[in-house]
């Protein structure tokens, strides 16, 4: 399911691995966890809130509430919280270890220095390169089902909920955890695809599909 409709894509890369995109079709197809990881990753490209957000819940007139609710697939029974500034956290993370393939729907020389970047990589044809990889992805067994591909969206990972009555009310988020980035990373203009993969212990795996290289070419910078 192609949603985005951003066309095209830009793959900023180290110029050997640029050229083995274009060359060879090799790419590295990345796991969603994979990518809390800021100390293998750097804090540009990693980012520990990665598949996951935070919602918290308080009361700030100084009087107890009991919920009796559920927010982000957590059940409160019974749950009292009173005092100014009492606060219960909890997480809400994405369903799996998904396979994603992300690129940026801007050429800019912005993005390029922030990944220290010496090549980029344009991808004429989304839906091609994607269902490209999908295709390729089914035959090793690593994922299964169609792509997603969708635009990041990019606002605070922490929500406030107020009890009011049992019920919170509270900002609900509007789309799933994986298209959710922190705005400090709006400037990467970040597209993503992913797939459901087949095993809970899914991995990164480099791997090549020759046909990605027709909608595949280097720009000179």
């Amino acid at each position: 399911m192609i949603n985005s409709t951003t066309t095209p894509l830009y793959k900023y890369l180290q110029k050997q691995h640029a050229d083995d995109m274009v060359n060879l079709g090799r790419i590295r197809v990345g796991t969603l966890w994979d990518f809390k990881n800021e100390k293998a990753h750097g804090s540009v490209i990693g980012d520990q809130m990665e598949g996951y957000r935070q919602f918290n819940l308080t009361t700030l007139d100084g009087r107890s509430q009991t919920i009796n609710d559920t927010i982000g697939g957590m059940t409160f029974k019974n749950v009292t919280i009173g005092g100014t500034g009492h606060l219960i956290s909890f997480g809400d993370s994405a369903e799996h270890n998904y396979y994603m393939y992300c690129a940026s729907a801007e050429n800019s020389d912005v993005i390029q220095k922030a990944f220290s970047a010496n090549a980029v990589v344009e991808i004429t044809d989304v839906p091609a390169f994607y269902d490209a990889i999908t295709d390729r992805l089914k035959v090793l067994k690593l994922a299964s089902g169609d792509v997603i591909v969708d635009d990041c969206v990019y606002e605070q990972k922490q929500t406030y909920g107020f009890p009011q009555k049992g019920k919170v009310n509270y900002r609900k988020p509007v789309v799933p955890v994986w298209r959710q980035k922190d705005p400090t990373y709006a400037y990467q203009k970040e597209v993503r695809g992913i797939w459901v993969p087949t095993s809970p212990r899914s991995m990164p795996v480099i791997i090549e599909v020759p046909e990605i290289r027709t909608v595949c070419r280097l720009i000179d910078l």
